[in-house]
């Protein structure tokens, strides 16, 4: 799940430096020069991908900072499967 969500932050980082490498710590819009755009169509593929809506979440763009971040409120918001 984190490999499929840092691949999907890669592809919508249009402005991030060439060959950066992407920790859990690192910082959308600071490190990888993330714009509006980009955040957009970023949580637009995440709920794609994961299956989740954050249509309901309080302060998203607090939690939308790094991929641990991310990867914390998929978490939070996926509901688990049987």
């Amino acid at each position: 799940m984190y490999d499929s969500l840092i691949g999907i932050i890669k592809e919508n980082a249009s402005n991030m430096p060439k060959d950066y490498i992407i920790t859990s710590d690192t910082k959308l819009i600071e490190d990888l020069k993330y714009d509006s755009v980009d955040l957009m169509q970023l949580i637009i593929d995440i709920e794609d991908e994961f299956g989740v809506d954050f249509m309901n979440c309080d302060i998203l763009a607090e939690k939308i900072d790094t991929p641990g971040s991310l990867m914390e409120l998929i978490l939070s918001v996926s509901t688990p499967h049987p």
